[in-house]
This record gives C-alpha cells, structure tokens and sequence, in this order.
C-alpha cells in the first residue's frame, strides 16, 4: 500500500517499534512524518489490510485502536463446532455395542453405547469417519460439516471373517456351580438343527439327542422329558402358545430350520410366567429378515419336503421382511403312479403338508422395534 503524506506531528515517542504476534500479527511503526499504524491480519484462508490510522501522539489512543483491531478479528475467526451424531448397525439393523468411530487426521474418536449411538464434535470442514466393530467389516465415510451443523448418520457393517491360530479344545467335564440360577436351561444353536445327521431336519428330533429327552417312538417328532406325557411341556414361538406343533401325524414340527434365531429349553425349574405346565419349556424364537438387499431367497429339499425362504429389506420405513415355505413333494411324484397302478382310489391322496411363515419387523426410531407373526398350516393326513 502506498504512503499517504501528512503534516509533521509532534511525537515523544519517535524510534518505537512494537510487534504483537498472535493469530494476528499488528504492527505499529513510526515515520518521519508522524505514526502510522498498519494493521495486518493473517490466516490460511483471507487476509485482511487496514487503511493506515494516524494517531494524535498518545500512546494511550494507540493502544486502544490496537486492543479493539484485535477483538474485532478474534471474533470474526470464531466458529461453533460441528456435531456428528448416529447410530452403527449389523445387516440386520441390530445394534452393535463398543464400536468405534475415529477421524485420524484430529485425533478424535468416539464409542458406541449399548444401543449403537455415538455423538462426536468436530470442526467445521471435510472429514474422513473411520468406523470399526469387533467382528465386522471397517467402513470409512467422508461427511462435509458447516459451522455449528448436526450430521446424522446410520452406519451399518457386515461381518467379517476373522482369521485365528489353531486352538485345542479339551472334552473335560465342567463342574456345574451351584450358584448357577438356571442350571437346567438348554441352549440350541439353530445351525445345529441344520447339520444334524438324520433324514429330517427338525428341531423337535434336535431335541430328542440330549440327554434326559426321548420320543414316542422313532417315527415322532413329539418330546418325552423326564418320563412326563408329551402334552405336559409348553411349547412357545416368539412368546405365542402352540398347542398342536406337529405334522404328519408327528413326523415333523412346525418350526423351520432355515428361520430359527434362539432356541431355549427349560428342563425344570422354569419362571412363573411360564404356568399350566409340568414338565417343560420349548421358547424358540424367529429370526428377523436381513436388510442388507431388498430381495433375496433360498430353496433347499430333504427327503420330506421341500423349503424356500425369501427375505429383504422393506421398502418403506426401517424393516424387513421374511418369508418361509414349506410343503411335501413325494405325493406329487408317488400319487400319479400309484393311481396309475390302482393301488389307491382316484379321489384318495397321500398324506401331505404345506405351511407359511412371514415375519414383519419395523423399528420407528432407534430403541422401538415392532414385530408381527403369521402363520399358514395345511394338514392333510
């Protein structure tokens, strides 16, 4: 900037040079023909010149004009922070507790609570979220935040495969404490209804192989605990009484294998809310449709019957859906030849069933969730 000419002034003060470095730098110098004071503000984005200020010669101006150039400059800089706010999710829109979100070029991170949220403040800006879960896929996001904004965000991780070093796993007995409050409770994992070996894949004749547990006969699927009558154990689905869980005379169960998410059986000793019962508690829970893709299916056939599943995500709101299936296909091959043959009537059919599962589930916010039930049975014995 050019030197702006002026009348001499008088100062007692000639020769003095002060610099006061903050975010600003303020410089004050003296000329030959009076004080100029030259304002310069710094910072990575603007820089700002002020038209010089001639003072009167009073050092106690001079520090008043530099005290006000600084506060104004001060708050012109201030920002209120930004706020990230959100929740992280598996596939199937469950919570997961303990993970992390981290912006590594700040040093900044955050942990979720049991219900999956988080909140982290950040300055106003591009940033790069790196969010990781135990068990899960990491996922990086990059958010744009603006002064004072509140971003939300629902972070969901897929699984993932975590290698380990061989383990030896020892068959020793555990010793049972007696401070145990439910030592008679049975956990099932619905994978081992799957590779069970057997012909049928059935939890009910899952069931019939621990110890205690026996069946009517080979060819039932019904549960004889504890030398008690079948009718005497409470059989449950997702907290529903079912009086009649069987088919096909027995053969097999209600409960398809490829929808099972918790099986707990209670040998003795059961809660009070479970009543009206003697022997045993049969709760088995249905599994949630995964929300990863709108559609996708399954089809699998044993030597009873046929199985296809269909499951996804809802089209509207936060949800799923699942689908399930079943229905026997030997009377569809064996019943034309059979007829054919005369050995059965032409209006007489071989005994058969079909059954339908559908399961909704809508969360409206982050700690509801709403589930429905359906099912479908056809019985033809």
């Amino acid at each position: 900037m050019p030197e702006s000419k002026t009348a001499p002034l008088s100062c007692p003060d000639t020769g003095v040079y002060w610099t006061a470095w903050t975010a600003f730098s303020l410089q004050l110098r003296c000329c030959g023909d009076g004080w100029r004071c030259g304002v310069e503000c710094c910072s990575t984005l603007v820089r700002f010149f002020f038209v010089s200020v001639l003072c009167e010669g009073r050092r106690r101006r001079m520090w008043r004009i530099a005290l006000a150039v600084y506060a104004c400059a001060v708050t012109a800089l201030a920002q209120p922070a930004a706020q990230v706010v959100g929740i992280i999710q598996d596939s199937s829109g469950s919570p997961i507790p303990g993970a992390t979100v981290q912006v590594r070029t700040l040093n900044r991170g955050a942990v979720a609570d049991a219900q999956g949220r988080f909140r982290l403040e950040l300055p106003a800006g591009t940033h790069e979220l790196e969010v990781r879960g135990v068990g899960y896929r990491p996922e990086r996001l990059r958010v744009s935040l603006a002064p004072g904004a509140v971003e939300r965000l629902t972070v969901r991780l897929s699984p993932q495969a975590i290698s380990l070093r061989e383990i030896q796993v020892l068959g020793a007995q555990p010793v049972q404490s007696r401070e145990d409050p439910r030592p008679s409770v049975v956990f099932v994992q619905p994978r081992t209804v799957k590779y069970r070996a057997g012909a049928v894949e059935d939890l009910l004749r899952a069931l019939q192989t621990l110890p205690g547990i026996t069946a009517t006969s080979d060819f039932s699927s019904q549960l004889v605990i504890r030398g008690s009558t079948p009718d005497q154990n409470l059989i449950l689905i997702d907290g529903f009484e079912v009086f009649n869980p069987y088919r096909l005379y027995g053969l097999v169960s209600m409960y398809n294998p490829e929808t099972l998410a918790d099986v707990q059986l209670s040998l003795g000793g059961f809660p009070a809310r479970y009543g009206d019962r003697l022997s045993a508690v049969l709760d088995v829970t249905v599994r949630q449709g995964q929300r990863e893709r709108p559609f996708s299916g399954m089809l699998s056939a044993t030597l009873v019957n046929a199985n296809v599943v269909v499951e996804g995500r809802l089209p509207f709101w936060q949800g799923s859906y699942l689908l399930a299936s079943r229905r026997t296909y030997y009377d569809l091959i064996a019943g034309p030849i059979v007829r054919a043959a005369g050995l059965v009537d032409g209006d007489v059919a071989l005994p058969n069933f079909g059954d339908l599962q559908l399961k909704l589930t809508v969360a409206p916010s982050s700690t509801h969730r709403l589930s429905t039930l359906w099912l479908f049975n056809r019985d033809n014995t």
